[in-house]
Protein backbone atom coordinates (compact mmCIF):
# COMPACT_ATOMS: atom_id res chain seq x y z
CA UNK A 1 0.00 0.00 0.00
CA UNK A 2 1.93 3.57 -1.26
CA UNK A 3 0.24 6.60 0.65
CA UNK A 4 1.52 9.99 1.39
CA UNK A 5 -0.15 10.15 4.52
CA UNK A 6 -0.80 7.50 7.63
CA UNK A 7 -3.37 8.27 10.62
CA UNK A 8 -2.14 7.12 14.10
CA UNK A 9 -4.17 7.44 17.02
CA UNK A 10 -2.50 10.13 19.17
CA UNK A 11 -1.71 9.53 23.11
CA UNK A 12 -0.03 12.43 25.00
CA UNK A 13 4.16 12.18 25.65
CA UNK A 14 4.36 9.97 22.60
CA UNK A 15 8.21 9.64 21.23
CA UNK A 16 9.80 9.43 18.03
CA UNK A 17 10.44 5.69 19.25
CA UNK A 18 6.54 5.04 20.11
CA UNK A 19 5.71 6.10 17.11
CA UNK A 20 8.09 4.20 14.89
CA UNK A 21 6.91 1.10 16.99
CA UNK A 22 3.37 1.65 16.06
CA UNK A 23 4.63 2.10 12.31
CA UNK A 24 6.16 -1.38 12.64
CA UNK A 25 3.26 -3.01 13.94
CA UNK A 26 0.88 -1.48 11.13
CA UNK A 27 3.48 -1.79 7.85
CA UNK A 28 5.36 -4.88 9.15
CA UNK A 29 7.87 -4.36 5.96
CA UNK A 30 9.12 -1.47 7.90
CA UNK A 31 10.73 -3.80 10.27
CA UNK A 32 13.01 -5.16 7.65
CA UNK A 33 14.14 -1.69 6.62
CA UNK A 34 14.16 0.48 10.02
CA UNK A 35 17.78 1.11 9.94
CA UNK A 36 17.13 2.36 6.25
CA UNK A 37 14.93 5.61 6.74
CA UNK A 38 14.91 8.44 9.19
CA UNK A 39 11.95 9.94 10.58
CA UNK A 40 11.91 13.93 10.97
CA UNK A 41 10.07 15.95 13.13
CA UNK A 42 9.45 19.37 12.09
CA UNK A 43 11.74 18.93 8.76
CA UNK A 44 14.78 18.17 11.46
CA UNK A 45 16.00 14.35 11.92
CA UNK A 46 14.74 13.30 15.20
CA UNK A 47 16.35 10.23 17.61
CA UNK A 48 13.75 7.50 19.47
CA UNK A 49 13.56 9.92 22.75
CA UNK A 50 12.22 12.99 20.98
CA UNK A 51 8.53 13.77 22.42
CA UNK A 52 6.22 14.50 18.97
CA UNK A 53 3.35 17.42 20.17
CA UNK A 54 0.42 18.79 18.37
CA UNK A 55 1.11 20.26 15.16
CA UNK A 56 4.53 18.78 14.82
CA UNK A 57 5.08 17.70 11.27
CA UNK A 58 6.19 14.36 10.46
CA UNK A 59 8.26 12.93 8.12
CA UNK A 60 9.57 9.38 6.90
CA UNK A 61 12.90 9.87 4.59
CA UNK A 62 13.91 7.31 2.45
CA UNK A 63 17.58 6.28 2.54
CA UNK A 64 20.01 9.05 0.98
CA UNK A 65 23.21 8.44 -0.35
CA UNK A 66 25.72 10.92 -2.31
CA UNK A 67 28.86 11.14 -2.46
Amino acid sequence: METDRVDIDWTENLTVGALRKRLDESYPILSIVKAQFTISVNRKAADDRELIRTGDEIAILPPISGG
